[in-house]
């Protein structure tokens, strides 16, 4: 399961444990996109908050808190039963029927698509309208299986290019606690990584089935 992160904690912990520079220094050298972000006259919160959201939409936040907790162990510590956030305030892991954009929603295996939305899970596919519309067409229908090869393919990918980053820190890193939450990250991501294979693995059987018959 995905962890999930309070981002209101999140930010006051970057906040409190970390100084211009040191935020600076930390964007630098493991978030460069955020880096190549800020701009002269740019505030301290401003700089935050772009390294918060892109933490947030990269699923980095778990990563983001264990260099911080690298940086400055005693002032993690004041925020550590905050960052998690309640399951109460989860997103929803299942995709809704009236989505009008193309997201990957990751832990449930589950990708939604298009304004007619549609999922897999588990190698079984689901298509939808916008909740009032009927199943689509035919000529859609057999496009499903190489849009979700597509889809997992991307998701393979990036997968592996975030585990590669994962094990550059962890070989930089020393504190040990640090090297715990990265390796626990790690192991989430492998696992991730592993049904995105499996899913493949199906879905490209199933059109060798499909182009034999």
């Amino acid at each position: 399961m995905t962890t999930r992160y309070n981002t209101a904690a999140l930010r006051d912990l970057i906040s409190a444990a970390l100084s211009g520079d040191e935020l600076t220094a930390l964007a630098f050298d493991h978030f460069r996109p955020v880096y190549d972000q800020f701009a002269a006259g740019q505030t301290r919160n401003q700089r935050v908050q772009l390294l918060l959201d892109h933490a947030v939409r990269s699923e980095q936040m778990a990563r983001l808190a264990a260099l911080i907790q690298a940086i400055n162990p005693a002032r993690y510590r004041e925020f550590a039963g905050r960052l998690l956030a309640p399951d109460a305030d989860a997103a929803p892991a299942r995709p809704q029927t009236n989505i009008s954009y193309q997201a990957t929603l990751t832990g449930s295996g589950a990708i939604a698509q298009g304004a007619g939305a549609q999922a897999a899970s588990g190698g079984n596919i689901v298509t939808g309208g916008r909740g009032d519309e009927g199943p689509a067409s035919g000529s859609i229908a057999q496009r499903h299986p190489q849009q979700q090869l597509a889809e997992w393919q991307r998701r393979y990918e990036t997968l592996s290019k975030r585990i590669a980053a994962l094990d550059k820190d962890l070989g930089r890193t020393l504190d040990s606690e640090t090297k715990i939450v990265l390796k626990e990250r790690r192991q989430e991501l492998v696992e991730e990584r592993e049904q995105a294979a499996e899913e493949i693995a199906q879905i490209e059987e199933r059109l060798r089935m499909s182009e034999g018959g």
